[in-house]
């Protein structure tokens, strides 16, 4: 019953309290990839997490005024057992934390606004919501 999510540094918040976001797990989809194996491989890459079964969640746009970057989101099942530690792809220059948070305390962190990137907290209120 925990959330596995990831912290990175993000230049864009560098002028903020705290320049490491909690994010979830993500990738760009290359060429000829399909948004589920995205998912599975940045899962492995970032967290060590083999994931057994992925739901969609939602597809989005970023910013409609000024980009047309969309964002999909999966809930994936896991075992985190064994996962943690520092992860990322080293040609990337990735510098990852998994984090996990047991479920409650990450509903209480949506609740409370730690949660500051969108997916993040779209994903959390989804989540939230399922837990209904």
């Amino acid at each position: 019953d925990e959330v596995v999510l990831v912290e990175q540094f993000r230049i864009g918040a560098v002028e903020s309290e705290n320049p490491w976001l909690t994010e979830l797990v993500a990738g760009v989809i290359e060429p000829g990839e399909q948004p589920e194996e995205v998912a599975r491989r940045e899962a492995l890459e970032e967290s060590g997490a083999e994931v057994s079964s992925l739901e969609f969640i939602t597809h989005y746009y970023c910013s409609v005024g000024g980009s047309t970057e969309t964002t999909i989101i999966f809930y994936a099942e896991i075992n985190a057992e064994n996962v943690g530690g520092i992860h990322g792809v080293e040609t990337e220059n990735e510098d990852i934390r998994v984090i996990k948070i047991p479920t409650t305390e990450f509903i209480n962190m949506l609740d409370d606004g730690r949660i500051h990137t969108a997916s993040l907290m779209i994903a959390g209120l989804w989540l939230k919501n399922k837990l209904r």
